[in-house]
């Protein structure tokens, strides 16, 4: 039987990447039915360059939320633009998508992608693959750097150590010579390319949105696991990511990482949740300090503090 896909891609301020990564899909062998790109409030000039530049591949373009509905428009082999207020963040944007495609399409399978990601002719099919069996809750890529395509970021996903709390990715930065062509033991599927099927949506619900970024696919994969679903590595599914290896982390990110640590851990590892918190924080801290990375030290540690701030206020 033929599984009907929705590709979801969330876009911010980068117009010409998604574009990039539409083009990329039409070029696969096996095309999605769907795709649904959401603007994540990015500024006028850059919608405006996004929708012209997916003019196209465009069927429709939508202010969402809206109260018409779009029955009419849901055709096979489309482009849907839905235009968000705000930022949502990672988790919000793709819930967007995939509350609209519940309402008004029929699909088997969804798979968010990356916008600063192209994908390999055969990574549809490849994911499909794997997801067909009913126990599997989701399902990754093989991702591989952009700018170096033989160098792993990940196989699939990652593991987490909670007692210090952190997670490590499958592979980082290795050359990729098929040592990790097989079923993984993984904890989480990386965000970048995940395929979820819609039974596992229906099941165990949409991501947490209070994470805004990252940790919110471990949350996801985790909350799978606990409804006995599989998660599985789809190694023959190779997208590349244009992230660079050295580039120094942002103070955005590390400020999420570090105010979801806390959170993250508190929901899922309570045991390690006070050890977790304080080993994280403080090996994060001396890293940043280690580079020169004052600004981002700072930004850590009030992450840090923000996630103990939310925990202690939803725990009154």
């Amino acid at each position: 039987m033929n599984q009907r896909v929705v590709t979801i891609i969330v876009n911010f301020n980068k117009p010409s990447d998604t574009i990039d990564c539409v083009s990329s899909l039409w070029k696969s062998l096996l095309r999605p039915e769907y795709v649904i790109v959401v603007d994540n409030g990015s500024d006028p000039e850059s919608y405006d360059e996004l929708r012209t530049g997916l003019s196209d591949y465009l069927s429709v373009s939508v202010r969402y939320p809206e109260s018409s509905t779009f029955s009419s428009f849901a055709d096979s082999g489309t482009v849907y633009l839905l235009r968000s207020h705000t930022n949502l963040g990672y988790a919000g944007g793709n819930n967007l998508a995939l509350k609209w495609a519940l309402e008004h399409l029929h699909f088997d399978c969804v798979w968010m992608l990356n916008n600063d990601c192209l994908v390999d002719q055969n990574a549809l099919a490849a994911l499909l693959d794997k997801a067909g069996s009913p126990e599997t809750g989701a399902v990754g890529s093989k991702l591989l750097f952009f700018k170096e395509p033989k160098r792993l970021q990940a196989a699939g996903g990652g593991v987490i150590f909670p007692l210090m709390g952190r997670a490590k990715l499958i592979g980082f930065g290795e050359i990729d010579e098929g040592q990790w062509d097989r079923e993984l033991k993984l904890d989480f599927i990386m965000g970048a390319s995940l395929m979820v099927t819609r039974a596992t949506v229906e099941r165990v619900g949409l991501m947490s949105e209070d994470y805004f970024l990252y940790w919110e696919e471990s949350d996801w994969c985790l909350r799978m696991k606990r409804a006995q679903m599989r998660l599985r590595y789809a190694w023959e599914s190779r997208v590349y990511h244009k992230v660079d290896p050295l580039t120094p982390p942002s103070t955005v990110s590390d400020f999420y990482i570090s105010r979801n640590t806390p959170i993250f851990l508190f929901r899922h590892f309570p045991r390690f949740f006070l050890a977790g918190t304080f080993i994280s924080c403080v090996s994060r801290i001396a890293k940043r300090a280690a580079r020169g990375l004052w600004k981002n030290a700072v930004f850590t540690m009030k992450g840090y503090r923000e996630g103990i701030k939310m925990l202690r206020a939803v725990n009154r």
